[in-house]
This record gives structure tokens, sequence and C-alpha cells, in this order.
């Protein structure tokens, strides 16, 4: 027997392999427009043009990334269900998926994790619990390398789940996850505690500093829900083995959807003249003086 044939596909395993790619497809395509949307000139570009250079380094590049990434997938997506319409084995394939979901979402992820610890070492005026926030945010990193690399030498995804790999394939999504969940929720309780120590007498500034609080507890709890429920289906997988791949697939668009939207939250508009953009004091160190 070739070692190197793909693995025989059943057809009553269609399903189960063809429709956690399918959904992927259909959020990634949703959620890179909203990106775009809150990239283009009429948000970030336009109302934050004298934002310091890293940030606008870190705003375009996590972007290009994510642009990359849902090219790949929506390329990948179309050489499954157009190209290769009627070959039952390309369902199993994983093609150029072990570099667009694990590789790219983790560097990315890694890059806004950045962000929040560089956020939290300004409000604490302290290193130490941003150290411990990036420190876990390599973890993630490491974790979501080993994932991309081992299923780009598998090449299947029904030999990622053989008793030889599963322990591997395990461990490897385990340090992407539960790092991913420890470092939102850590962000989430950092930016929560400092924010809410911050004081002032101007009453925009209080408005949106709450704003603020409320978004980053928001988003932290997605992220993190996203990462868990990834976990528990990699590592509980009765009758939904594939279905992993959809947080998988798009944990990447909603942390940088997230990171934009808590940037773009310092636009106000003015009641006086709509829609005239209005800045926030609330800079947090992300403008140029």
């Amino acid at each position: 027997m070739d070692p190197n044939a793909p693995p025989f596909v059943a057809p009553q395993e269609l399903s189960k392999l063809s429709g956690p790619q399918l959904l992927t497809v259909l959020l990634k395509s949703g959620l890179i427009g909203v990106l775009s949307v809150q990239e283009s000139t009429d948000m970030y570009s336009l109302a934050f043009p004298k934002d310091r250079v890293y940030m606008r380094c870190l705003v375009y590049g996590v972007y290009f990334l994510q642009l990359v990434q849902s090219v790949l997938v929506i390329k990948t997506g179309y050489w499954i269900f157009v190209t290769s319409f009627g070959d039952v084995a390309v369902f199993d394939r994983i093609d150029m998926l072990w570099l667009s979901v694990p590789v790219i979402s983790s560097i990315s992820t890694c890059l806004i994790q950045g962000f929040y610890a560089h956020r939290i070492s300004i409000l604490a005026q302290s290193k130490k619990m941003p150290g411990v926030i990036v420190a876990l945010s390599f973890i993630q990193l490491g974790g979501g390398i080993a994932v991309g690399v081992h299923a780009q030498l598998k090449k299947f995804y029904s030999l990622l789940d053989t008793p030889q790999t599963v322990v591997l394939e395990a461990t490897s999504t385990i340090m992407w996850n539960i790092g991913s969940v420890l470092c939102d929720t850590l962000i989430a309780v950092c930016m929560t505690y400092y924010l809410s120590r911050f004081d002032t007498t101007i009453r925009e500034t209080k408005i949106m500093t709450k704003k603020i609080i409320r978004l980053t507890i928001e988003t932290g709890s997605l992220t993190a829900a996203i990462a868990i429920v990834c976990l528990s289906l990699v590592l509980f997988p009765p009758g939904t083995t594939y279905y992993y791949q959809v947080p998988m697939g798009i944990i990447g668009n909603v942390y940088a959807n997230s990171m934009l939207l808590l940037i773009n939250s310092r636009i106000q508009f003015s009641p006086e003249k709509m829609p005239q953009m209005v800045i926030s004091t609330a800079r947090f160190g992300t403008c140029e003086s």
C-alpha cells in the first residue's frame, strides 16, 4: 500500500469534513469585510492621522496578515468546492490551511496581545504584569506554530486523529488555546482595574473610560470563549470531530476586529455637527504629541 496515498473518506464522513470548511470560509469572508470597514479611510486612517508610527505599523500589519489569511482560506475553499468538485478525497486535504490558520492567527494574536501589554504598562507604570502577558502570548505563539508544522507534515485531517499523533496535536493545541485564554483574561482584568482607577473631572473622559472598560471586558470574553470552544472541540470530539476548524479559523479575525474596535472607540461624533469626528483625550500614548 502506497504510504503517500490519501486516506479513504467514507461518504458518511463528508458532512463532518465539508461543513466546518464551508462555515469557516463564510465567516472569514464576513469578518474580513468588517475589519476592512474599520480599517478604511472613513474610520482609522482618517480619524487618527497623528497616531505614533508603531501604532500605525501595528494596525496596518495586523490587517495585512488577516487579509493574506482570508485570501488563502477563500482560495482553499474555492479549490475544494469548485475546482475539485466531485473529488471526495479533497475534503481531507489540509492544503495551505496549515499556514493560513494556526501560524498566521498565532502571529497576529501575539502582536495584538503585545499591544495590550504595552497599554497596560503605560497605565500601571509597571512592567511586571505586562511581562507575564507577553510570556503567555509567546506560549500561544509557539503552540500555534507547532500546530501548523504538525498539520503540514501530516497533510490530511484524518491523519491528525491517529493514536500516534493525537497526543502531540492535543498538546500543541492546549498550548495555543490555553495561552490565549489566560492572556485574554489577564488583559481584561488588568485593563479594567487600571482604567477604573483613572480619575478625572472631565465628563467626556469619564464616559470614554467607561466605554473602553466595557469594550475590553466584552472583547476579552469573546476571544477567550472562542479559544475555549476550539479547545473543547479538539479534546472532546464525539460527533463534532472536525468542527474545531471553525473557531480555529476565525479567531484571528476576531482578535483583529476587537483590537481595531477598541482603537476606533476613541472616535466621538459631535452632536452639533454630525458626522464630524472629535478625538477623545483618552489616547493612552497612541498619538504623537
